[in-house]
């Protein structure tokens, strides 16, 4: 036997009951008469219980049948008014999302972003945690959640990537006056390196340029766990940044940063979500995914800073 609808046969059974023969259930379900009586039968043998006592003139309801009689009418009437709540959400989007960004997009351009998702859906609420660390997508309940990363730990959720995220070598003029410019990637073992210690390989950084890739260990002055508080840290003179371009284009072009090794592209990072691995995806959910998605790539393709001659 193949696979069974047993809600659907739940549907004929009750309406076998309502209309006190298969014949007239099936005329209103439109289907035929043997038809009807194969998923009253199919509903016995999935229930193991006799649930109509047959006769040439009438039907009776055994004592199983009465029970799944009520039970159907519930289950049914769960699902009617599911659909209706799910269809209406899908017109016009409602309800929380509960979402996790990291630190580094909620300093650079989120606040602007979520406010005019907001205004454009007044019916959505959010629940926003910032955090750069790894957080559990179906433990902490969240319906998305944004990363910026050279890795993703292995993963039961889906990913979307959103796009890759350039990044710069800086420092103040102040610590350039003091230390020197770097005049290529193995330098960097003689200056203060500001490292973001929650990377997948985050004392390793990569460098290219027409001679092919290089791989250093920067002399570490100071591993941090909040990207933040590097730029900060950097904007002191107190080491050297490898930071996203789009977190210090604005200091970099008024001068209170300096790029450093310009000719040698820097490895980039990813912006991704995540989402639950489930069949179907909220409105609401994909409303705010999609939106942020489209507003920061735009940030940071905006983000360009042309190379010193």
């Amino acid at each position: 036997m193949g696979s069974i609808n047993t809600l659907e046969c739940m549907k004929v059974f009750r309406k076998v009951v309502e209309t006190g023969s298969f014949t007239a259930a099936a005329k209103d379900l439109r289907m035929s008469v043997a038809w009807a009586s194969k998923n009253v039968e199919r509903l016995e043998e999935v229930l193991s219980s006799t649930l109509l006592v047959r006769s040439t003139r009438s039907l009776h309801l055994t004592e199983a049948g009465e029970a799944c009689y009520s039970t159907a009418g519930a289950m049914i009437e769960n699902l009617q008014d599911l659909q209706e709540r799910l269809g209406q959400e899908a017109k016009k989007p409602s309800g929380k999302l509960k979402i996790s960004i990291p630190q580094i997009l909620a300093q650079s351009g989120m606040a602007e972003v979520i406010g005019s998702f907001l205004k454009k859906h007044p019916l959505i609420t959010l629940d926003v945690n910032t955090d750069d660390l790894y957080v559990d997508v179906i433990d902490g309940g969240y319906d998305l959640v944004f990363r910026v990363g050279s890795h993703l730990q292995d993963s039961s959720n889906l990913v979307r990537k959103i796009c890759e995220v350039e990044r710069v070598l800086c420092a103040t003029p102040d610590y350039i006056k003091l230390n020197g410019v770097p005049d290529c990637p193995a330098d960097l073992q003689d200056h203060q390196c500001l490292v973001f210690s929650l990377l997948h390989d985050p004392d390793s950084w990569v460098f290219e340029n027409e001679d092919g890739k290089t791989r250093i260990h920067p002399k570490i002055k100071m591993t941090i766990n909040n990207s933040p508080l590097i730029k900060r840290i950097a904007l002191t003179g107190a080491g050297i940044a490898y930071l996203p371009l789009f977190t210090v284009q604005e200091e970099i072009q008024s001068g209170q940063l300096q790029r450093l090794l310009p000719s040698h592209e820097c490895e980039p990072l990813v912006l991704y979500v995540m989402r639950p691995a489930s069949r179907f995806q909220p409105k609401k959910s994909c409303l705010f995914s999609d939106f942020v998605a489209s507003a920061m790539q735009q940030i940071i393709n905006q983000a360009r800073v042309p190379p010193k001659s």
